[in-house]
């Protein structure tokens, strides 16, 4: 269906947001261990090797999450500091001229 009509133009006849349906897309991803899950849930046995074979020869493949990245560094906190724990703004800390 996406190769027939642009997505603006289908999520605007189903009056859904472009946003809105790549999110929905994005959560629909499904890897070999989700599959394998799902099938079991369903009272089917397959190994999750034998669903990636199947989705390899398919040319199917889950995303990967992207790598962790540490946003925040957490320096060793020196007790003995004289030093003021934030830096000084333009109109000075909290409470002090």
């Amino acid at each position: 269906m996406r190769s027939d009509h642009s997505i603006a133009m289908l999520c605007d006849n189903l009056e859904v947001s472009p946003s809105g349906f790549y999110d929905w897309d994005r959560r629909q991803t499904y890897g070999s261990p989700k599959i394998t899950d799902e099938l079991r849930a369903r009272g089917k046995r397959h190994g999750r090797n034998r669903i990636a074979g199947l989705m390899r020869s398919r040319g199917l493949c889950g995303r990967q999450k992207g790598r962790y990245r540490r946003t925040t560094i957490t320096l060793p906190r020196d007790d003995n500091h004289n030093s003021p724990v934030a830096g000084r703004g333009v109109g000075g800390m909290a409470g002090q001229p």
